[in-house]
């Protein structure tokens, strides 16, 4: 006699295949637990930027400034110590939304919106390589990766990056080294590769150390490049193209990093010209510039 499968059995695979069903469901879920997790995890290690919010540095003074009165495509146009900051705009953008959103647009309440914009971004950074990689290498590791970014010691530094918006600057040279093996990993004619690039170009206009590691870009080309006979075929090959136009584009900062150059004596006159003021006028030209 053939004995019928157990209720409990029934019921266990009833559940495999429902989980197979929504596997990307799921897995989307668990990325987002794991990035809740993560986020709250840096509130904890540096919960004062919230708890007792106050602007640090330029957060104030010079980005939130700029957005409040220039708007965010206007403060994209502008330049931080001669290149662009784009990141840190859209982050500070992004804290904006959550203060009207949340905080009744007041003033005050912009700070700790910020402290919550850098817990999340910090979050999203410590998940990415589970987030891109977790079709290429076991989850394990990856997951180690995300425990061992989130737990990253910063030599006391923990005030000034974890809730603050300026020195969020530095972690998208990691992204764009994330992203740039990702982009390496991907196959040819995947249209991921575009979104890729215009996450570089959001990287490379946020701090310009992320120029020179755009080179390992070109690795996958690099058995086209050795025929000369293949190099039609590389000028057809989308991501190619895709490579070229990031270039172009990032050209532009270049050639405003350039002038910015051109401009540096007359700065030199400038800081000159106050040197030679009296020390009670270059306190009330301070003032007045910290107030304006």
């Amino acid at each position: 006699m053939s004995r019928k499968p157990s209720k409990s059995r029934f019921s266990e695979s009833r559940l495999g295949a429902w989980a197979l069903k929504h596997r990307r469901v799921l897995t989307w879920i668990s990325l987002f637990a794991l990035f809740l997790l993560s986020s709250y995890l840096f509130y904890k290690r540096f919960p004062n930027n919230f708890s007792e919010p106050n602007f640090y540095s330029e957060d104030g003074t010079i980005f939130i400034d700029n957005l409040i009165h220039n708007g965010l495509i206007g403060s994209l146009l502008t330049t931080f110590n001669g290149y662009f900051v784009w990141g840190i705009y859209i982050l500070g953008e992004l804290g904006l939304g959550i203060t009207w959103l949340l905080g009744d647009n007041e003033f005050t309440n912009i700070p700790r919106a910020l402290a919550l914009v850098s817990y999340a971004f910090l979050g999203f950074t410590a998940i990415l390589p589970v987030l891109l990689f977790r079709k290429y290498f076991k989850i394990e590791v990856l997951l180690l990766i995300a425990l061992l970014t989130t737990f990253v010691p910063l030599v006391g530094w923990d005030y000034a990056v974890i809730g603050t918006l300026g020195n969020l600057k530095f972690v998208f040279v990691y992204i764009a080294f994330l992203l740039l093996i990702y982009r390496h990993l991907l196959p040819e004619g995947s249209k991921k590769i575009y979104v890729v690039d215009a996450a570089l170009v959001v990287c490379a206009f946020t701090n310009v150390t992320v120029y020179p590691m755009l080179l390992f870009a070109l690795l996958r080309y690099i058995p086209l490049l050795r025929k000369v006979s293949q190099w039609k075929q590389l000028l057809t090959t989308p991501s190619f193209i895709s490579s070229l136009v990031l270039g172009v584009i990032l050209l532009s900062q270049l050639i405003v990093i350039y002038i910015n150059g051109r401009l540096l004596g007359t700065w030199i006159v400038r800081i000159t010209w106050l040197a030679q003021l009296k020390y009670s006028s270059l306190a009330l030209i301070f003032m007045d510039y910290f107030f304006l």
